[in-house]
């Protein structure tokens, strides 16, 4: 009847009590501060030759200074004068190195300089080669023009010369025909006529008396035929011909129709007998 069910006010406390350690086991550093320096791990005694290089090369780890110094012999001079050697040498390769990348980057911007001065120079080159074509345009139209002139004045002179060939070619052919049977037909032509309307009956010749003189009736008109050789233009030629030709035909109809001579068609006055003291020789009658 004693017992009770509550827990006791001591356990209570044990359990809800936070975890608390002592103070010189944990050390609060304020905000922001360095974490504190590890104490070096104990080691044995350094070489003071390792620390006579390191003071020397400080870049060079403690562990390396030693091997190099075990490699030598202990020779620190050795030592030395390898590490010196071995840092003018990569000295000596960087500055190589550095030295071709300026000369590689200077050969760089000299190519860029070269290529844009020539780029510069060829789009001036076809710039002016442009304006020059655009000036010789119209000189070269020009000249085409006149060439082209030249051509035809050639041909026409060409052409005018062969005409002028044939025209001095017939230049000797009479003005009233084109060929020489048409200028034998119009010579020919008015004497045909005549000789055709001549009577075909011839009276007997009549002796007259000696103080008459018998006239001869003049002869037949005759066409003396007209040349003329000048030279002259085609038209004017052409023209002249077309003229003779014209006034050729109108002749021949005129002559045809003409009627034969008068003098022809008068009669014959009747013939006498002659009386007996006539008879014997006439006087200017050869016997």
């Amino acid at each position: 009847a004693g017992l009770s069910t509550r827990p006791s006010r001591k356990r209570t406390h044990l359990m809800l009590a936070p975890l608390q350690l002592p103070p010189s086991s944990v050390t609060m550093s304020p905000a922001g501060a360095p974490p504190p320096a590890t104490a070096p791990w104990p080691s044995s005694a350094v070489d003071p030759m390792v620390e006579s290089l390191q003071s020397m090369f400080p870049a060079i780890d403690a562990e390396v200074l030693s091997i190099l110094l075990e490699n030598f012999d202990g020779d620190i001079e050795r030592c030395v004068s390898a590490l010196l050697d071995s840092s003018a040498d990569d000295g000596a390769d960087h500055a190589r190195a550095t030295q071709l990348e300026i000369d590689a980057e200077m050969a760089m911007r000299a190519q860029e300089e070269v290529d844009a001065e020539l780029a510069g120079e060829l789009a001036r080159q076809m710039v002016q080669e442009a304006e020059r074509r655009k000036q010789q345009e119209p000189a070269s139209r020009a000249a085409a023009a006149v060439s082209g002139s030249a051509k035809t004045a050639a041909s026409l002179l060409a052409r005018v010369r062969s005409a002028g060939r044939r025209n001095r070619s017939d230049h000797s052919i009479r003005l009233l025909g084109t060929s020489s049977d048409e200028a034998a037909a119009s010579d020919t032509a008015p004497e045909a006529l005549w000789e055709s309307q001549t009577p075909l009956y011839a009276p007997p010749f009549v002796p007259s008396p000696p103080d008459e003189v018998a006239v001869a009736p003049p002869p037949p008109p005759t066409m003396a035929p007209t040349s003329q050789g000048g030279q002259e233009g085609t038209q004017r030629y052409t023209a002249r011909v077309d003229r003779a030709r014209a006034a050729n035909q109108a002749k021949q109809v005129r002559a045809g129709e003409i009627s034969p001579p008068t003098a022809l068609l008068v009669p014959l006055p009747p013939v006498a007998a002659p009386s007996e003291e006539a008879i014997g020789p006439a006087v200017g009658i050869l016997i």
